[in-house]
């Protein structure tokens, strides 16, 4: 059996009262998870939470998850490459869009530090992480780019009669 990359993301009703997860609470979850996999993180922003661990089976992570957020709206588990570029789509902005790619940024580097701390940083998402970053950084010079381009407006002349319907 070989090891995969397991990513559960999950999303809960804004409704819902779900206690929020700081950073004392997201590394006791990482420990816990540390128990059956070789590398995990926890990505955490409002309703959402994503998990990704590395291992071989996505039993115990599914019982993780239950245990802490019983009432998901909506939990979704990815395998190997489509764990990853879920990964990725987060960092880009292309999946939690009502995110700023700076608050991105700052959540991926929040939970490579817990992931650290807690002993369950190696190298496969180490290198996950620098994709990532490099995937925010590319969605970051986008949005740099229209930003300026709001601040600094370009204008030129228009000539009505060359565009003109009559």
């Amino acid at each position: 059996m070989k090891q995969e990359i397991f990513a559960a993301e999950i999303l809960w009703d804004g409704s819902r009262q779900v206690t929020g997860f700081d950073s004392a609470k997201i590394k006791v979850l990482l420990t816990n998870l540390r128990n059956n996999y070789e590398e995990a993180f926890i990505l955490s922003e409002g309703h959402r939470l994503l998990f990704v661990v590395s291992g071989f089976s996505r039993i115990p992570l599914v019982d993780a998850v239950l245990k802490i957020v019983p009432y998901v709206e909506s939990l979704e588990i990815k395998v190997g490459e489509s764990a990853v570029a879920l990964v990725l789509e987060i960092a880009s902005g292309k999946r939690w869009k009502d995110m700023t790619s700076k608050q991105v940024r700052h959540e991926l580097s929040k939970a490579a530090s817990l992931s650290i701390e807690a002993n369950c940083m190696g190298e496969v998402f180490s290198n996950l992480f620098l994709r990532a970053w490099d995937e925010n950084a590319k969605s970051y010079d986008s949005y740099s780019q229209l930003d300026n381009l709001i601040k600094n407006p370009v204008f030129t002349t228009f000539d009505f009669h060359e565009y003109s319907l009559n």
